[in-house]
């Protein structure tokens, strides 16, 4: 979701736009063009592994009997039972655990085979790997914006814009990918290689031959299948060649390796692979972004058209923005087509996926015979309705490098709040030729708080929420203005008013920082 802290920045300008209040059942059309242009340099940061440290030693699994009673780690994985399990077609139900199973035959046949009981490591310290890299992001925006006001009555003005987007693309720079090794779990590989050639030998030995009956031997052979052939259920053997630097030494076994990367057996994955698969260099797309809905509502004073004197209003403000941009796919979901391009992992996002509130006022002071036409202020406060997205499967922030462990960790959605905002603004309208060139000028600002995520991985929450963090920006913009609405100098038959804009962000604090560059037109229209 980092990248909502995009949307929120460059698609704010539909709601912030010049408002000018319409009398009573008259409609006016705005169409504008506009290209903007961002860069972001976000710096260093830092990741755990935390689902790939649990391979080795999972703290946080227990049972009603057993402390640590992970199956898939290394510390304990005897605290597996065998409860029918199928051998050649017969299934053995023999109600032990392995590690009590083994400890049994052990005792029976004065043998000394490991029994895959709990290790002699410091249980009190989580150990995975962790890791850093360094990101800049830019992006580029084409889109256009169908603004439609209509004048209630001469108090209340009805507003809706719909913004289509011809190309959002992001490129996306990551370097200097680095993780460490894993300290502390040299005990837990040691004891796993000398398990398996010790159970090996054995296996090929006259001793195993020569355990009474057969099922002795086909457990044992099902127990070593178990944890070290490489398709096993519980399989570790994946340890002989990661040791400890799981990442450092190239991914080869399954239990690492993302199955929608499509590689071939035996083939090794390197750190910059899977980095370079996770996070695409460049990615595009298009549609129609979110669609905002408003009300601006006279509280004081008069419209501007009721004198001929100088006039001042206040209006309050209460706008929708519905979310009818695109969000994130479902990642397994987005895999099953046949397009392997079009995925979760190449998708953009300019959709916020949450229906966001905005309340405010904006007051007007109009000067009339007077070069300065108009001064405003508005201020405006912002808020959202949590809602349910589909997770954003990511290699750093979902603590393993496979796509399933990553799922199961975080859960295929989570519950997402966007931050609490304000915007301000100020500006003001100068004529250079009375009732038919104008400029505009406007200092903005936009606060954001930080977004809150509720997943079932309390650490990728916070994850999360470190990375989109506090966004502020101050911006200004200038506008030039051709006039053509105004009935007493209209040249030809149709009202209108053109105009060309520049936007440039002057301060970003943890967003974009680049500008925007927009021409549009309105027209208006009398309803009867």
């Amino acid at each position: 979701m980092k990248y909502l802290v995009l949307i929120y920045s460059c698609l704010g300008f539909i709601i912030a736009q010049n408002f000018h209040p319409l009398p009573n059942n008259v409609f006016r059309i705005s169409i504008d063009q506009g290209s903007s242009k961002y860069n972001w340099d976000r710096g260093q940061h830092q990741f755990s592994l935390d689902g790939i440290g649990k391979m080795y030693f999972d703290p946080f699994t227990h049972n009603d009997s057993v402390r640590f009673s992970s199956n898939l780690d290394l510390y304990n994985p005897g605290s597996l039972y065998l409860n029918n399990i199928i051998i050649n077609q017969d299934t053995l139900s023999i109600a032990s655990t392995i590690e009590g199973w083994m400890n049994q035959l052990n005792s029976d046949f004065n043998l000394n085979l490991p029994d895959f009981g709990p290790q002699n490591i410091d249980t009190n310290i989580f150990r995975y790997p962790e890791g850093s890299f360094f990101e800049k992001r830019s992006q580029e925006i084409i889109a256009q914006t169908l603004r439609i006001d209509y004048g209630f009555s001469n108090e209340f003005t009805f507003n809706i814009s719909i913004p289509f987007i011809e190309l959002f693309s992001i490129n996306q720079s990551l370097s200097k990918v680095s993780v460490s090794k894993i300290q502390g779990v040299q005990s837990l590989i040691d004891y796993h290689q000398n398990a398996k050639s010790v159970l090996k030998n054995f296996i090929d030995s006259e001793a195993f031959i020569d355990l009474p009956g057969d099922s002795l031997e086909k457990i044992l052979q099902y127990i070593y299948d178990l944890y070290y052939i490489k398709d096993g259920d519980f399989s570790v053997n994946w340890i002989q060649h990661a040791q400890d630097d799981p990442i450092g030494n190239d991914l080869v076994h399954k239990s690492f390796i993302p199955l929608e990367m499509g590689t071939e057996e035996g083939d090794y994955i390197s750190l910059d692979s899977l980095t370079n698969w996770y996070y695409p260099s460049r990615k595009s797309g298009n549609g129609v972004g979110d669609i905002d809905i408003g009300l601006n509502i006279l509280l004081k004073g008069d419209p501007p058209w009721s004198s001929d004197k100088s006039t001042e209003s206040i209006y309050g403000q209460l706008f929708l923005s519905v979310p009818f941009g695109r969000t994130l796919a479902s990642f397994k979901n987005s895999f099953n087509d046949k397009d392997i391009k079009n995925n979760q992992l190449n998708e953009v996002v300019f959709g916020k996926g949450v229906y966001r509130w905005t309340a405010g006022f904006l007051g007007v002071r109009y000067l009339k015979g007077k070069n300065v036409a108009r001064v405003y202020y508005q201020g405006q406060y912002k808020f959202s309705v949590a809602t349910i997205l589909n997770t954003p499967v990511r290699f750093f922030s979902g603590g393993h490098t496979h796509p399933d462990s990553i799922l199961q960790s975080i859960g295929n959605t989570y519950k997402y709040d966007m931050g609490d905002g304000l915007f301000i603004r100020a500006g003001g309208e100068y004529e250079i030729f009375q009732n038919r060139v104008r400029m505009i000028g406007e200092l903005s600002s936009i606060y954001k708080g930080v977004d809150n995520y509720l997943s079932k991985n309390t650490r990728w929450d916070k994850w999360m929420e470190e990375q989109t963090g506090v966004i502020s920006n101050l911006d200004m913009k200038m506008e030039l203005w051709f006039v053509n609405s105004i009935s007493s100098n209209r040249i030809g038959p149709f009202s209108f008013d053109a105009y060309v804009g520049y936007q440039e962000r002057l301060v970003a604090n943890n967003t974009y920082k680049g500008s925007r560059f927009y021409i549009g037109f309105s027209t208006f229209y009398q309803g009867w």
